[in-house]
């Protein structure tokens, strides 16, 4: 299986996705994705700024988890 290539949009996403969950410390976090805990602030506090201002102009909340499809049933 060949690496992947992620931007650090995707890593940023990922992290702020991640952060949601609740499932993870932000200092834990931080850790595995090897940026400083002000760093990893800094990506939450951009993402809740945007998703206000998107609010403020009528824009639907974009989703945070994927798509998912449903399941066939089995033949």
């Amino acid at each position: 299986m060949p690496w992947q290539n992620v931007t650090p949009m995707e890593e940023i996403i990922r992290f702020v996705t991640l952060a949601q969950t609740d499932r993870f410390t932000v200092t834990d976090l931080c850790e595995q994705f090897g940026i400083s805990r002000k760093t990893g602030y800094k990506h939450l506090e951009r993402y809740a700024a945007h998703r206000a201002k998107d609010r403020a102009k009528g824009r639907p909340s974009q989703r945070t988890e994927p798509k998912g499809t449903e399941p066939k049933g089995v033949e």
